[in-house]
Formats: C-alpha cells, sequence, structure tokens
C-alpha cells in the first residue's frame, strides 16, 4: 500500500516547499518520494475515492489559511490522475 500525506504547517514563504507528496511503495516496504504539488498550501485533510465515478482513484484535500501566505490557497482540491500519453 502507498502513502499519501498533506503538509499544513510548513516554511510556506520558501519555493518549493512541498504540500502533497505521495511515498510509493515497492512491495517490499521501501518508500519513495514523490512530491505532486507545491500549491494549494496549509493542506489539513486528504481524502481517497472515485469520486466521479470513473473506476479510478482520485484525492480531495481541504486546507484552512489562518496564516500568511494567502497567494496559493484553496479550500477543496480534487485531484485526479491525468492518463498517460
Amino acid at each position: 500500500m502507498d502513502v499519501v500525506a498533506v503538509s499544513a504547517f510548513n516554511d510556506w514563504p520558501k519555493p518549493g516547499t512541498v504540500s502533497l507528496m505521495w511515498f510509493r511503495n515497492d512491495g517490499r516496504q521501501n518508500f519513495e518520494l514523490r512530491v505532486l504539488a507545491t500549491a494549494p498550501t496549509h493542506l489539513l485533510a486528504l481524502a481517497a475515492g472515485d469520486f466521479s465515478g470513473s473506476g479510478k482513484p482520485a484525492l480531495i484535500s481541504a486546507a484552512f489559511h489562518a496564516y500568511p501566505p494567502y497567494d496559493r490557497f484553496s479550500r477543496l482540491q480534487l485531484w485526479e490522475q491525468r492518463d498517460q500519453p
């Protein structure tokens, strides 16, 4: 099983600070970090499921922006997998 995590309290003014990350499991409990997003920031909650009925898993994140910066925010965000060319 893989792990996906969000970050609420981070060094947001620093460019490239990660807000959404995926730890890909190789099947032997060795996890490879993959950065999925640096915005939006202040992510507090994350849920996974088939929200569109497509049969593909997606993620929904929720954020709360109580402190700066206020330039990269989204209260709710749907994250869907892009089809590979």
